[in-house]
C-alpha cells in the first residue's frame, strides 16, 4: 500500500492538500495545540505523524512561529518528506524531517529525543486495521512521560463513507479509493479501546460534526469525525 501513496504524490507533484490545513486543524485549534498542556514553556517539541507535504506544521509554524523549540515531521512517502524539505520555511535548525513506516519496531530511531506533543491527524486510517495498534504503540515510544497525542480522524457514517460505490468495501468500516489507497472509519468506543490497548489514558475522546461546503458545485455535505487526545502515563 505504500507504494499507492508515492503515485499520488507523484501524481499531485506536491500539491496534495486534502484533507486541507482547515480541515487537519483549524486555526483556533493550532493555537490551543500550544497553550492546551504547555503554556510556560519555550523548549517543548512536536512530531507530526503522516506529515504529507506538511499540512499541519507549516501553517502553525506561520501562526505560532516560537511554538515549538523543535518540530519533526515524518511520512513513510520520499517524495512527501522531499515536498517538505523544498518549503520555504523549513529549517534544519528546527524542523527534521524523515521517512518512516509507522507500522514497524524502531520506526522513530532516528529521533534524537523524545517530544512533547504527537499529531495523529488523518493517519491511522490509512493503515491497515490488523496494523493500528502496532503503529500507535510505536509512536508511544517516543513521547516522554506525560506526553499527548493529538488525534483526529475519519468516524463511521461519515459523508466520505457513505459516498463510496458499491464495489469499494473490502471488510468492515474499511474501503478502497480509486486511487488504490485504503480508508478505515472509526468509532469513539474502537478507538478507546486502541488507545487503551496501547497503554495510553484518554484525556478526550468525542465525535466532531462539521461541513464541507463545495460552492462551485453547490454541495454541502455533514461531515463525521473522531477527535481526541490522549497521554503516556508519567
Amino acid at each position: 500500500m505504500t507504494e499507492k501513496w508515492v503515485i499520488v504524490y507523484e501524481h499531485h507533484d506536491g500539491i496534495l492538500i486534502c484533507p486541507t490545513s482547515t480541515t487537519v486543524l483549524p486555526v483556533h485549534q493550532r493555537h490551543n495545540l500550544v497553550t492546551f498542556l504547555f503554556p510556560a514553556k519555550c523548549d517543548r517539541s512536536l512530531l507530526e505523524v503522516g506529515c504529507g507535504v506538511g499540512n499541519l506544521i507549516f501553517p502553525l509554524m506561520e501562526d505560532e512561529p516560537n511554538a515549538f523549540q523543535k518540530i519533526y515531521a515524518c511520512d513513510f512517502s520520499k517524495n512527501a518528506i522531499d515536498f517538505v524539505k523544498q518549503h520555504p520555511l523549513y529549517d534544519t535548525s528546527r524542523v527534521e524531517a524523515f521517512e518512516a513506516d509507522i507500522t514497524l519496531t524502531g520506526a522513530f530511531n532516528t529521533l534524537s529525543d523524545k517530544v512533547d506533543v504527537v499529531t495523529l491527524i488523518f493517519v491511522l486510517s490509512a493503515i491497515h486495521p490488523d496494523k493500528v495498534l502496532a503503529s500507535l504503540l510505536n509512536i508511544s515510544t517516543c513521547l516522554k512521560p506525560g506526553g499527548v497525542i493529538l488525534f483526529r480522524d475519519y468516524a463511521v457514517n461519515d459523508m466520505t463513507q457513505i459516498r463510496f460505490k458499491p464495489g469499494h468495501k473490502i471488510d468492515q468500516h474499511l474501503y478502497m479509493r480509486q486511487d488504490g489507497t485504503r480508508t478505515l472509519f472509526f468509532t469513539v468506543d474502537k478507538i478507546k479501546e486502541i488507545v487503551q490497548s496501547a497503554g495510553l489514558s484518554v484525556i478526550d475522546l468525542c465525535y466532531v460534526h462539521s461541513k464541507t461546503v463545495n460552492k462551485r458545485e453547490d454541495i454541502d455535505l455533514p461531515r463525521t469525525f473522531v477527535q481526541g487526545k490522549f497521554c503516556k502515563n508519567v
